[in-house]
């Protein structure tokens, strides 16, 4: 999949001067953005059928020396591997022992952890927090009794 930002007369003038994507001018009868509209089920049908035949490297050619914006469309694993996120993913080791690779950091430091503790269960902490706070024993029980706290 391949994704492309096409919206303006002259990305247009550039798609339909490439030898792959001329057919789409139609004689002349598209050369406004009113005309395109008004004809849009028929363009998307020919783009459709003019990408299909063609694979994502080669449609990124094409693009890129019309100058029209475009990304192709990855599979995770495929974004994983980029260098930009698969050398920065963060991991953490999930209970059960696997390793997982997960997003990687918003902000790039120099130095900075990439390995995350697993993330508590619910109410893994709570009595500890509660603590902390000046609860004693005899608070925790009532509120276990009461059903506050698990």
């Amino acid at each position: 999949f391949i994704y492309i930002a096409l919206g303006s007369n002259a990305q247009w003038n550039r798609l339909t001067a490439t030898n792959d994507f001329a057919s789409l001018a139609d004689s002349g009868r598209r050369d406004t953005a009113g005309q395109r509209y008004a004809d849009r089920a028929a363009i998307y049908a020919e783009f459709g059928k003019l990408v299909a035949e063609r694979s994502v490297a080669e449609l990124s050619r094409i693009f890129g020396e019309a100058k029209i914006p475009h990304a192709p469309i990855l599979t995770i694993p495929e974004v994983l591997a980029l260098d930009a996120i698969g050398t920065k993913a963060t991991r953490t080791t999930l209970p059960d022992g696997r390793s997982i690779r997960m997003q990687p950091m918003a902000v790039d430091l120099r130095g900075a952890a990439t390995e995350f503790k697993f993330a508590p269960g619910h109410g893994e902490h709570t009595e500890r927090v509660l603590r902390e706070a000046g609860y004693v024993d005899s608070d925790l029980q009532r509120l276990r009794d009461e059903g506050v706290i698990g």
